[in-house]
């Protein structure tokens, strides 16, 4: 059953690139599939023309990539980076739909926004700023901060983009909403 997908094919020319005298079990290791499937990848890359393989001693082999490699892994690399910025636009959009129905003029300034110190905050952050004018103080990651804040607020409306901040909060009987149950993914 072949269960490698092309951005395996990537990490393994990006480590090869980086690392000429990897391993085989290196490159196990680092792009998470077992031996016998980094070792298939590998032909069918050499059987492309992509990777040239040279045996230094009976049992010490080095990679190389070849121009075409190079121009291959450049190409992939490019693919990717296109792909996952319209991936993360879309997200983007998504996430500002899902607020424009949460967050009004009347409740803007009870709004709070708790959960990890990750890149959707880092996302949220940047929507509830720019498009919808939430002070970064009512950004939190730190639940302390947050029972404080909520109490403060008075009836805050505490939302979250993470299942396990969504359970803490549960348990500490703080009312929230989960953003990510509203966006379409």
């Amino acid at each position: 059953m072949n269960t490698h997908t092309p951005q395996h094919e990537l990490h393994i020319l990006n480590t090869i690139h980086q690392n000429e005298d990897a391993t085989q079990r290196e490159l196990s290791e680092k792009v998470g599939l077992s031996l016998g499937a980094i070792n298939l990848i590998i032909k069918k890359l050499t059987k492309k023309g992509l990777i040239k393989v040279v045996r230094l001693q009976p049992n010490s082999i080095k990679y190389f990539l070849t121009p075409e490699g190079i121009a291959d892994k450049i190409e992939r690399t490019s693919q990717y980076i296109a792909k996952t910025y319209r991936e993360v636009m879309s997200l983007q959009i998504q996430i500002t739909q899902a607020l424009e129905g949460l967050i009004t003029e009347e409740n803007r300034e009870s709004i709070l926004f708790y959960g990890p110190d990750d890149e959707i905050k880092v996302m949220v952050t940047k929507i509830a700023k720019e498009e919808f004018n939430i002070n970064h103080d009512h950004i939190i990651t730190d639940l302390d901060d947050l029972k404080r804040m909520a109490t403060r607020q008075g009836k805050a409306h505490v939302l979250t983009w993470n299942t396990e901040c969504e359970q803490l909060m549960n348990e500490c009987h703080i009312h929230c909403t989960n953003i990510m149950h509203r966006v379409i993914v």
